[in-house]
């Protein structure tokens, strides 16, 4: 997660700096207070950065397969760790299908987004 956070932090700072203050202030002078206002202003208008924040980091911890080997023990184990074991103790293609569902899920992902916020406003 250590690796991503770069990553997360400028997808967050950049919906951030796209949010316009006016409407924030625009509830508060109609009586919404600062709860409410965050929950129901700021936070949907940060939905797509939080969202794409996650996506770094789920692929970052993904990717960084040897840091997690050394990290995790026998009670935690992360995914690519356990899809490693499971490679190791047994000779079954479950784990290949479960590569391909990631994938997929990877690409569904993706083409969602473009078809909801488009590429260009990113």
């Amino acid at each position: 997660m250590v690796f991503a956070l770069p990553f997360a932090i400028r997808a967050l700072s950049a919906n951030l700096l796209g949010l316009d203050p006016r409407i924030e202030e625009a509830a508060r002078n109609l009586g919404a207070g600062p709860f409410r206002t965050f929950f129901v202003i700021v936070l949907p208008q940060l939905k797509s950065g939080i969202l794409a924040a996650s996506v770094f980091i789920f692929v970052e911890a993904l990717d960084n397969f040897s840091i997690a080997v050394f990290l995790t023990n026998d009670r935690t184990k992360v995914l690519p760790v356990a899809a490693y074991q499971y490679i190791k103790d047994f000779d079954d293609p479950t784990v290949a299908a479960m590569a391909t569902a990631l994938i997929v899920l990877s690409v569904i992902a993706v083409a969602m987004l473009e078809k909801l916020m488009g590429f260009q406003r990113a």
